[in-house]
């Protein structure tokens, strides 16, 4: 796909979204690889520079909950060329339910951080506190922390958030960060969404989603009528009157959201409402020259732990049904990343989660 000036720069941290690569050879699928170190719910999943190998990209676990610890400091790395997990830096605050994304580094723009947005401490409280990852010097430090407008000071944080990078709606040849929509115990959903600008070290509010929303996926596809452009997609979650199925399109060139086609039910129009799925971009699997929103597993409004997966496509605005998961899951890490196969192209992956307990599995689709 070739961008527009707007986001040419946006490709570096969009990244795996704009890499361009063949199908492969046989049908979609998922299958496993290398389980977590430990089985991990709540954690969340991105996709950055390798810590110890800059050149390649690796997928990265942050935080989460184990069967005994509510609030994990870890961080673990998946390579996908060794087929190896591995321990890196820890933060310095435990926390699961949180929003992640990668995005510039804030002292160098030119190089990928991970970026751990709020959740839940140990404790039980909710976190608006930021710790920015860099995978070149293998250190955490801390951002400025994110705004939850209208919140008790009483009730600070937010969790169950999601997070994405996009071009910054302040200034479109930039990468932002974006924390959206959540928890927070005075206000409840949140409709709220901030930018953090790595440029300037500031948040800034930015439009608020039509619906308000925690346990929502999010992540950057292109844009609905305007695919040489990048947007942020929000996909389901809870909400005021319970679980969601409608989905929501931000335009930094615009800051505006806008709704798009609802997720629905297999083989049946009627709305699926799903929370604590997980989204990410890849290439279509109908059209491998173009790139495409996934959302996968999380729990629906009848309580049932899903291994379903939807591709949307921003050209025809339609949900379609790929092939599932092997395990059902809700709660977990998702992310885009080099395919374990080597090919010139990025691959969902599915880290963890939850069912009737915590998971270990991970698995990976090759679209």
């Amino acid at each position: 796909m070739k961008l527009t000036a707007k986001c040419t720069i946006c490709a570096c941290f969009l990244a795996p979204l704009f890499l361009i690569g063949g199908a492969s050879a046989s049908s979609p699928a998922w299958s496993s690889i290398a389980s977590l170190p430990s089985a991990i719910g709540n954690a969340a999943a991105v996709s950055a520079a390798c810590a110890g190998s800059t050149s390649s990209r690796c997928v990265y676990s942050i935080g989460g909950s184990t069967e005994s610890v509510n609030g994990l400091r870890a961080l673990y790395m998946y390579n996908p060329q060794t087929k190896q997990w591995k321990g890196e830096a820890s933060m310095s605050t435990g926390r699961s339910q949180l929003g992640a994304a990668s995005g510039p580094c804030p002292n160098d723009l030119g190089q990928t951080c991970v970026y751990a947005i709020g959740g839940t401490a140990a404790t039980g409280a909710f976190l608006s506190s930021v710790e920015i990852y860099n995978p070149y010097t293998n250190r955490w430090s801390f951002a400025p922390p994110v705004p939850t407008p209208y919140a008790s000071p009483s009730f600070p944080g937010r969790s169950q958030l999601a997070a994405s990078n996009g071009p910054c709606f302040t200034a479109l040849t930039r990468t932002c960060v974006y924390a959206i929509a959540g928890y927070n115990m005075s206000l409840y959903a949140l409709s709220s969404v901030e930018m953090f600008d790595p440029a300037t070290g500031h948040w800034t509010a930015a439009a608020s989603l039509r619906t308000a929303r925690s346990r929502v996926a999010a992540a950057s596809a292109p844009c609905r009528g305007s695919l040489a452009q990048a947007c942020i997609y929000a996909v389901g979650g809870t909400g005021d009157s319970g679980f969601l199925g409608s989905v929501e399109m931000y335009q930094p060139s615009t800051n505006t959201w806008s709704a798009v086609a609802e997720l629905h039910a297999k083989s049946s129009s009627a709305s699926l409402d799903v929370a604590g799925a997980a989204a990410s971009p890849a290439l279509c699997v109908t059209q491998t020259t173009r790139l495409c929103l996934y959302a996968y597993g999380g729990q629906d409004q009848n309580f049932n732990i899903l291994n379903a997966a939807m591709m949307y496509d921003p050209r025809l605005n339609v949900w379609t049904y790929v092939a599932p998961m092997t395990t059902s899951r809700d709660n977990f890490g998702g992310a885009s990343a080099p395919c374990v196969q080597g090919l010139p192209t990025s691959c969902l992956f599915a880290l963890g989660g939850s069912a009737r307990s915590y998971i270990q599995r991970a698995e990976t689709l090759t679209p």
